[in-house]
């Protein structure tokens, strides 16, 4: 039997809400289910970066981009989620290095992130991991017909606050 990992274990419940908002306010039109998706599925994302090596070539489609500057931005959130993952053992920080929006990330390495994100253990939400689908895309598509949450709510208990450093 697998054990789905459900990303709301990382944050509280207001830190998930401060950051679905914060997602929702930056893209006008979306709605807070389709930026709660994103930020549960970026959070899933930035864990999985987490365990993977230095070597690893992963690459977020726009969605999980755009969820992720967002998730940088609240330093505080983002410096405890890195804490987090010291607990767990990755001792490296998760960094942010924002793509070119010129260029979209290479299909074929945003394919095998969403396999990576899978086998850590993660639901993978493929209509946020098409690469060529901008968040305007997303934005569009869910004000024509809504869509379920592919994460399911309360599968394990959230994880408390993490100390890191003296």
């Amino acid at each position: 039997m697998s054990t789905t990992r459900n990303p709301r274990r990382l944050l509280n419940e207001t830190e998930i809400l401060q950051v679905t908002q914060a997602v929702q306010w930056a893209h006008p039109g979306m709605d807070f289910d389709l930026a709660e998706r994103i930020v549960m599925q970026t959070l899933a994302y930035v864990d999985t970066v987490s365990h993977s090596g230095p070597d690893a070539t992963l690459a977020a489609p726009p969605a999980i981009a755009a969820g992720w500057q967002v998730l940088v931005l609240h330093t505080r959130v983002y410096a405890r989620l890195n804490c987090l993952f010291r607990v767990y053992g990755n001792d490296v920080p998760v960094h942010h290095t924002p793509q070119d929006p010129a260029a979209p990330p290479d299909p074929g390495a945003v394919d095998q992130t969403a396999a990576a994100v899978a086998a850590t253990g993660y639901l993978v939400d493929a209509d946020l991991w098409q690469p060529g689908l901008s968040v305007a895309d997303l934005i569009a598509a869910a004000s024509e017909a809504p869509s379920e949450a592919t994460v399911p709510h309360g599968s394990e208990p959230s994880v408390g606050r993490a100390h890191c450093g003296p």
